[in-house]
């Protein structure tokens, strides 16, 4: 008697291999959630411990914790504005948002470390041509200083005064940042006519090419992975950051 070769059941072998892509995908995002959240809300991190600290390194020159938090005050306040439109009733939903394969929350962080060193790297340059700003400058930068004051949450005023962080020490910052703005302007004036103002922004093609091959910047991510971005000058259901 013969035995007959049974033929493989590619339906079977098809609904095995779907299912395991599906517990891949499933996996991954649970994995990024959970980063996301910063290795789950039980974990306290004391920003306030950690304000002298080196966040991030440009040319040689390092930014602290304090040197950040004007460009995390200002990044926070503009997603939770955004926020408070999304779902005004838990604005930390929009901050959970999973958008173009990155979460709102983590590209805000990665934004935050951009600006900063944008702008370190153009305010030195700023510095070395001997730039300095003109009555419409210092017009623009006294409007600009305004404007961010006003639109600072009463919890982003606590939570900095929590944090030790001076008014001077911002406006410190936003001077900088428009003297950096100033070297941008020149720059794209004696570029190539290829490239506009916003090329040179931190995240424009021509200001990538210069930093490419010009400059290094280093992230401290020991330091920095576990400061919850959102939860710096605002607090979202959880005890981050205090």
């Amino acid at each position: 008697m013969k035995l007959k070769k049974t033929k493989p059941n590619r339906i079977k072998i098809m609904r095995y291999w779907q299912f395991a892509i599906i517990l891949a995908i499933v996996a991954t995002a649970l994995y990024i959630y959970i980063r996301n959240q910063h290795i789950g809300q039980n974990k306290v991190f004391d920003v306030a411990s950690h304000m002298d600290e080196t966040v991030v390194t440009v040319d040689g020159v390092e930014l602290t914790m304090t040197d950040m938090m004007f460009y995390i005050t200002y990044e926070e306040n503009q997603v939770e504005q955004k926020a408070k439109v999304y779902n005004p009733k838990d604005t930390n939903e929009y901050w959970n948002l999973h958008v173009n394969g990155k979460f709102v929350r983590l590209e805000a962080q990665d934004y935050i470390i951009e600006m900063a060193v944008h702008d370190e790297i153009f305010y030195t340059k700023a510095v070395e041509e001997e730039l300095e700003l003109s009555a419409n400058d210092q017009e623009y930068l006294d409007a600009k200083k305004s404007d961010f004051w006003d639109d600072l949450d009463d919890e982003q005023y606590e939570n900095l005064e929590r944090l030790s962080i001076t008014k001077e020490q911002l406006n410190e910052a936003m001077f900088r940042a428009t003297l950096a703005q100033k070297y941008q302007e020149q720059l794209q004036e004696e570029g190539s006519s290829e490239y506009d103002f916003d090329d040179y922004n931190a995240d424009g093609y021509a200001y990538e090419q210069i930093l490419e091959s010009e400059h290094t910047y280093s992230v401290n991510e020991e330091l920095w992975d576990e400061v919850s971005i959102g939860n710096v000058t605002y607090t979202h259901g959880a005890e981050y950051n205090r």
